[in-house]
């Protein structure tokens, strides 16, 4: 609850500041699914596909649902807590192949259109709790790869709500907290961007005129 209390209070405090003149944005750092895309039918249909195929009951919407946003392992430990280790690491497995296949099921949010016009403002990075594979896949499915300059996924680094790969991003740009903004539509976005002391805006699908946002 401390978490998401210092999280809220770190985005109040960054919308208040977003369009002050003194702030120079150098770089714009995205989160993918809920953000960018809308993954939600594609991840619903792989779970059931993949719960079925080791005999498993379906999980219920609702739970995974709220697991949107973590990583696949998450969403292992949570739904099937029964399974012996060989079988979780069978089904990461599984699930990691049905994430590609899934991918036309995926669909592109508002987001997606304001990137080339940001690209020309902004150094533009992904950073994402998904596999670094199917990212850029995804990426390359709606036309949009060509204008991140960096894409950061969990596989080498540690999951959001960890500021891991948000001190990454800052690092490899070579500017300061105070010069980016992490966009993002999950809790773990939240406490990631206010541990990195990023400003941090929450804006589902893109359904935010975020362009008047960030001027």
């Amino acid at each position: 609850m401390h978490e998401k209390k210092v999280a809220g209070e770190h985005m109040a405090r960054a919308k208040k500041k977003i369009d002050s003149k003194n702030v120079q944005i150098k770089a714009l750092i995205i989160d993918l699914d809920g953000t960018l895309v809308d993954s939600t039918n594609s991840v619903l249909q792989m779970y059931n596909t993949v719960f079925a195929d080791f005999g498993l009951e379906p999980p219920h919407e609702n739970k995974v649902r709220a697991l949107f946003g973590r990583t696949t392992r998450e969403f292992i430990n949570t739904l099937a807590p029964e399974l012996s280790d060989d079988k979780k690491k069978a089904m990461f497995e599984a699930l990691r192949k049905a994430t590609i296949e899934v991918v036309p099921l995926i669909k592109k949010g508002e987001l997606c259109g304001h990137i080339p016009k940001f690209a020309e403002k902004y150094k533009l990075a992904v950073v994402t709790n998904r596999g670094e594979n199917s990212t850029n896949i995804i990426l390359e499915k709606f036309d949009i790869r060509k204008y991140f300059d960096l894409v950061v996924s969990a596989v080498l680094h540690e999951p959001k709500p960890s500021p891991d790969m948000l001190f990454y991003v800052l690092k490899q740009f070579g500017i300061s907290p105070e010069e980016a903004v992490f966009l993002g539509d999950r809790d773990v976005d939240a406490m990631a961007g206010a541990r990195a002391g990023v400003r941090t805006l929450l804006v589902p699908l893109g359904k935010k005129a975020i362009d008047e946002l960030l001027g």
